[in-house]
């Protein structure tokens, strides 16, 4: 979607018109790739059209040059959009879906930033809540320009909090975008 057309719907209404045409050739599930640094795409993939994911893949697609992914590795969450789920339906039909959890505490949090934008991991020891979280920068475009090598700190933090979610049995459920914070909703299945 070009600059000046970005906001206003139009890749929901892109997706929603996939979804229909899938369901009438008689595809359930979509899947696809998407950069997990990227708050934007997290949101519009796992908050608007409830996908979901437990595939963290490690520099997907090797070395790559363009503006966007230069000079960091091309690490990918592999997301699959069920067509038929309840939480996918229900977000065809409104323009703001809920939440899946409503309290996000501090001590949940997997990977979080601390004042001066460095990641910190807090992996448990015991892997027994419902719910976990894991922040990610809310600017990597400006991050990676401004200090590369913090940006690749936060991304090898991120691979690291999500795969060990991804290994005791969570799986990306949500996405929560508040201010100037932003961080996956992680669930235990």
């Amino acid at each position: 979607v070009i600059p000046s057309r970005q906001g206003q719907g139009i890749g929901f209404a892109l997706k929603q018109a996939q979804r229909r045409w899938a369901l009438e050739h008689g595809f359930k599930v979509i899947a696809w790739t998407y950069d997990p640094l990227q708050r934007g795409n997290a949101n519009f993939n796992l908050h608007l059209l409830k996908t979901v994911t437990n595939q963290y893949h490690v520099n997907f697609y090797g070395e790559m040059a363009d503006g966007i992914n230069k000079g960091m590795p091309s690490d990918r969450l592999e997301v699959t959009w069920n067509l038929l789920d309840k939480p996918v339906i229900a977000a065809a039909e409104s323009d703001s879906p809920k939440p899946a959890v409503d309290a996000y505490p501090r001590e949940l949090f997997l990977l979080y930033g601390d004042d001066d934008g460095k990641p910190h991991l807090n992996l448990p020891s015991a892997w027994n809540s419902r719910w976990h979280f894991a922040e990610i920068p809310f600017q990597i475009s400006a991050l990676k320009r401004d200090n590369i090598v913090r940006a690749k700190a936060w991304q090898l933090a991120l691979r690291e909090a999500l795969g060990g979610a991804f290994a005791h049995g969570y799986q990306a459920v949500d996405f929560a975008d508040h201010g100037k914070r932003c961080w996956y909703v992680l669930e235990k299945i």
